[in-house]
Protein backbone atom coordinates (compact mmCIF):
# COMPACT_ATOMS: atom_id res chain seq x y z
CA UNK A 1 0.00 0.00 0.00
CA UNK A 2 1.75 3.37 -1.12
CA UNK A 3 1.55 5.98 1.49
CA UNK A 4 0.83 9.46 1.28
CA UNK A 5 2.33 10.80 4.79
CA UNK A 6 5.98 10.80 3.58
CA UNK A 7 7.73 13.31 5.70
CA UNK A 8 11.19 13.32 3.43
CA UNK A 9 12.47 16.77 1.99
CA UNK A 10 15.53 18.57 1.69
CA UNK A 11 17.81 18.61 4.91
CA UNK A 12 19.47 21.82 6.06
CA UNK A 13 22.82 20.84 4.40
CA UNK A 14 20.98 20.73 0.82
CA UNK A 15 19.42 23.64 1.43
CA UNK A 16 21.85 26.32 2.16
CA UNK A 17 23.85 24.86 -0.75
CA UNK A 18 20.78 25.79 -2.70
CA UNK A 19 20.71 29.12 -1.51
CA UNK A 20 24.59 29.48 -1.90
CA UNK A 21 24.66 28.86 -5.46
CA UNK A 22 21.39 30.69 -5.65
CA UNK A 23 23.18 33.47 -4.47
CA UNK A 24 26.12 32.89 -6.96
CA UNK A 25 24.45 32.95 -10.38
CA UNK A 26 22.39 36.24 -8.94
CA UNK A 27 25.72 37.60 -8.27
CA UNK A 28 26.62 37.17 -11.41
CA UNK A 29 23.98 38.37 -13.56
CA UNK A 30 23.84 41.71 -11.36
CA UNK A 31 27.59 41.94 -12.65
CA UNK A 32 27.13 41.05 -15.81
CA UNK A 33 23.82 43.72 -16.66
CA UNK A 34 26.24 46.91 -14.26
CA UNK A 35 29.00 45.90 -16.96
CA UNK A 36 26.67 45.99 -19.69
CA UNK A 37 25.05 49.27 -17.82
CA UNK A 38 28.43 51.02 -18.06
CA UNK A 39 29.79 49.76 -21.49
CA UNK A 40 26.79 50.82 -22.94
CA UNK A 41 27.15 54.47 -21.09
CA UNK A 42 30.70 54.85 -21.99
CA UNK A 43 29.84 53.88 -25.65
CA UNK A 44 27.01 56.49 -25.53
CA UNK A 45 29.85 59.42 -24.27
CA UNK A 46 32.17 58.51 -26.80
CA UNK A 47 29.64 58.50 -29.68
CA UNK A 48 28.97 61.81 -28.46
CA UNK A 49 32.05 63.33 -28.13
CA UNK A 50 32.92 61.95 -31.76
CA UNK A 51 29.62 63.67 -33.17
CA UNK A 52 30.54 66.70 -31.84
CA UNK A 53 34.32 67.35 -31.69
CA UNK A 54 33.79 66.21 -35.62
CA UNK A 55 31.30 69.11 -36.03
CA UNK A 56 33.19 71.70 -34.55
CA UNK A 57 36.12 70.18 -36.73
CA UNK A 58 34.56 70.05 -39.84
CA UNK A 59 33.22 74.32 -39.13
CA UNK A 60 36.87 74.95 -37.92
CA UNK A 61 38.62 73.67 -41.03
CA UNK A 62 36.01 75.06 -43.43
CA UNK A 63 36.41 78.83 -42.33
CA UNK A 64 40.32 78.04 -42.55
CA UNK A 65 40.35 76.75 -46.35
CA UNK A 66 37.94 79.70 -47.04
CA UNK A 67 41.29 82.10 -46.50
CA UNK A 68 41.27 85.42 -48.45
CA UNK A 69 44.06 88.20 -48.54
CA UNK A 70 43.29 91.42 -46.75
CA UNK A 71 44.93 94.39 -45.89
CA UNK A 72 43.78 96.52 -42.61
CA UNK A 73 45.20 99.88 -42.91
CA UNK A 74 47.81 99.21 -39.87
CA UNK A 75 49.14 95.97 -41.81
CA UNK A 76 52.28 96.54 -44.07
CA UNK A 77 50.80 93.79 -46.94
CA UNK A 78 47.93 92.23 -47.30
CA UNK A 79 48.02 88.74 -45.33
CA UNK A 80 45.65 85.63 -44.82
CA UNK A 81 46.43 85.25 -41.02
CA UNK A 82 46.21 88.09 -38.64
CA UNK A 83 48.18 86.22 -35.58
CA UNK A 84 48.45 83.25 -34.20
CA UNK A 85 49.67 81.23 -31.05
CA UNK A 86 49.24 77.76 -29.59
CA UNK A 87 45.57 78.21 -28.34
CA UNK A 88 44.77 80.93 -30.78
CA UNK A 89 44.27 81.58 -34.51
CA UNK A 90 42.74 84.88 -36.00
CA UNK A 91 42.49 84.63 -40.35
CA UNK A 92 40.84 86.56 -42.61
CA UNK A 93 37.74 84.27 -44.37
CA UNK A 94 35.47 84.64 -47.50
CA UNK A 95 32.19 82.51 -46.72
CA UNK A 96 28.78 82.82 -49.06
CA UNK A 97 25.94 83.18 -46.56
CA UNK A 98 22.28 82.43 -47.54
CA UNK A 99 20.13 85.98 -47.27
CA UNK A 100 17.49 85.12 -44.91
CA UNK A 101 14.37 83.20 -46.01
CA UNK A 102 16.40 82.04 -48.98
CA UNK A 103 18.21 79.05 -49.76
CA UNK A 104 20.64 80.21 -52.03
CA UNK A 105 24.10 81.82 -51.27
CA UNK A 106 24.30 85.05 -51.29
CA UNK A 107 27.73 87.03 -52.79
CA UNK A 108 30.85 85.93 -50.26
CA UNK A 109 31.32 87.81 -47.62
CA UNK A 110 34.56 88.55 -46.19
CA UNK A 111 35.13 88.54 -42.51
CA UNK A 112 38.02 88.37 -39.48
CA UNK A 113 37.58 84.73 -37.29
CA UNK A 114 39.60 83.98 -34.44
CA UNK A 115 39.50 80.66 -32.99
CA UNK A 116 40.56 80.31 -29.38
CA UNK A 117 40.72 77.83 -26.96
CA UNK A 118 39.76 78.21 -23.48
CA UNK A 119 41.41 76.40 -20.97
CA UNK A 120 39.59 77.40 -18.22
CA UNK A 121 36.10 77.17 -19.57
CA UNK A 122 36.99 74.43 -21.49
CA UNK A 123 35.57 75.81 -25.00
CA UNK A 124 37.00 76.37 -28.31
CA UNK A 125 35.04 79.62 -29.35
CA UNK A 126 34.90 81.44 -32.58
CA UNK A 127 34.57 85.45 -32.68
CA UNK A 128 34.17 86.99 -35.87
CA UNK A 129 34.18 90.84 -37.21
CA UNK A 130 32.37 91.68 -40.31
CA UNK A 131 34.65 93.44 -42.59
CA UNK A 132 33.71 96.76 -44.47
CA UNK A 133 35.36 97.81 -47.95
CA UNK A 134 36.77 96.40 -51.07
CA UNK A 135 39.45 94.04 -51.34
CA UNK A 136 41.97 93.91 -50.62
CA UNK A 137 41.45 96.94 -48.20
CA UNK A 138 39.23 96.47 -45.55
CA UNK A 139 38.45 97.82 -42.26
CA UNK A 140 36.88 96.13 -39.27
CA UNK A 141 34.67 97.10 -36.50
CA UNK A 142 36.60 97.17 -32.76
CA UNK A 143 33.36 95.58 -31.33
CA UNK A 144 32.47 91.85 -32.43
CA UNK A 145 30.27 91.49 -34.94
CA UNK A 146 28.99 88.39 -33.74
CA UNK A 147 30.76 85.30 -30.85
CA UNK A 148 29.42 81.62 -30.47
CA UNK A 149 31.47 78.39 -28.63
CA UNK A 150 32.26 75.95 -31.67
CA UNK A 151 32.73 72.95 -29.12
CA UNK A 152 32.37 72.92 -25.01
CA UNK A 153 33.90 70.33 -22.98
CA UNK A 154 36.90 70.25 -25.34
CA UNK A 155 40.92 69.73 -23.79
CA UNK A 156 43.93 70.90 -25.47
CA UNK A 157 46.15 67.70 -26.94
CA UNK A 158 49.10 66.09 -25.57
CA UNK A 159 51.58 68.79 -26.15
CA UNK A 160 49.19 71.68 -25.68
CA UNK A 161 49.38 73.18 -28.86
CA UNK A 162 46.17 73.27 -30.49
CA UNK A 163 47.16 75.28 -33.58
CA UNK A 164 50.73 74.35 -34.99
CA UNK A 165 51.58 76.21 -37.98
CA UNK A 166 54.32 75.19 -40.25
CA UNK A 167 56.75 77.03 -43.45
CA UNK A 168 58.44 75.62 -46.26
CA UNK A 169 61.81 75.10 -46.36
CA UNK A 170 64.14 76.20 -49.67
CA UNK A 171 63.97 73.05 -51.70
CA UNK A 172 59.90 73.20 -51.44
CA UNK A 173 59.39 70.49 -48.91
CA UNK A 174 57.45 71.35 -45.53
CA UNK A 175 59.61 71.68 -42.68
CA UNK A 176 58.80 69.37 -40.14
CA UNK A 177 59.64 71.78 -37.23
CA UNK A 178 56.53 74.12 -36.49
CA UNK A 179 56.73 77.88 -36.23
CA UNK A 180 58.05 80.02 -33.37
CA UNK A 181 55.01 81.33 -31.65
CA UNK A 182 52.88 83.64 -31.28
CA UNK A 183 53.64 84.19 -34.51
CA UNK A 184 55.76 86.79 -36.04
CA UNK A 185 55.21 89.76 -38.47
CA UNK A 186 57.92 87.88 -40.85
CA UNK A 187 56.57 83.91 -40.24
CA UNK A 188 52.95 85.13 -40.20
CA UNK A 189 53.66 85.62 -43.98
CA UNK A 190 55.31 82.16 -44.21
CA UNK A 191 52.35 79.41 -42.99
CA UNK A 192 51.79 77.19 -45.51
CA UNK A 193 49.76 75.01 -43.45
CA UNK A 194 48.11 74.94 -40.08
CA UNK A 195 47.88 71.70 -37.85
CA UNK A 196 44.62 71.87 -35.33
CA UNK A 197 44.26 69.39 -32.52
CA UNK A 198 41.81 69.05 -29.67
CA UNK A 199 40.14 66.33 -27.43
CA UNK A 200 36.48 66.24 -27.71
CA UNK A 201 34.67 65.48 -24.68
CA UNK A 202 30.99 64.28 -23.75
CA UNK A 203 28.50 66.76 -23.53
CA UNK A 204 28.26 65.32 -19.52
CA UNK A 205 32.03 66.27 -19.01
CA UNK A 206 33.11 62.94 -18.62
CA UNK A 207 36.84 62.28 -18.90
CA UNK A 208 37.80 58.82 -18.72
CA UNK A 209 39.99 58.46 -21.48
CA UNK A 210 38.12 55.75 -22.73
CA UNK A 211 34.69 58.32 -23.85
CA UNK A 212 37.24 60.94 -25.25
CA UNK A 213 37.97 61.37 -29.10
CA UNK A 214 40.95 62.94 -30.20
CA UNK A 215 40.76 65.21 -33.28
CA UNK A 216 43.89 66.51 -35.37
CA UNK A 217 43.64 68.10 -39.08
CA UNK A 218 46.28 69.82 -41.18
CA UNK A 219 45.14 72.84 -43.70
CA UNK A 220 47.13 73.92 -46.14
CA UNK A 221 46.88 77.38 -47.33
CA UNK A 222 45.12 77.59 -50.78
CA UNK A 223 47.73 80.29 -52.29
CA UNK A 224 50.06 80.10 -55.12
CA UNK A 225 54.22 80.39 -53.81
CA UNK A 226 56.78 81.68 -55.51
CA UNK A 227 58.76 78.32 -56.63
CA UNK A 228 61.68 80.42 -56.62
CA UNK A 229 61.22 81.30 -53.21
CA UNK A 230 59.14 78.63 -51.51
CA UNK A 231 60.28 79.53 -48.29
CA UNK A 232 58.88 82.89 -48.19
CA UNK A 233 55.39 81.36 -48.19
CA UNK A 234 52.36 82.28 -49.98
CA UNK A 235 51.69 84.99 -52.40
CA UNK A 236 48.96 87.05 -50.92
CA UNK A 237 49.62 90.10 -53.67
CA UNK A 238 46.13 91.11 -55.57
Amino acid sequence: MRRFDDQRGFTLVELLVACMLGMIVLIAIFGLVDTTNRTTSRITQRVDASQRGRTAMEQTTQALRSIVCVKEPAAVAPRVIQSGDNQQITVYTQLQKAPAGQASPSAPVTERREYRYDAAADTLNETVWAGAGTLPDLTFPAAATRRRSVLTNVAEPPGGRVFTYYAYKADGTIDPTPLATPLSVANLARVVRVRVSFVSRPSDGGRLRAVQAPFQNFISMRLPVDPSAPGDGPSCSI
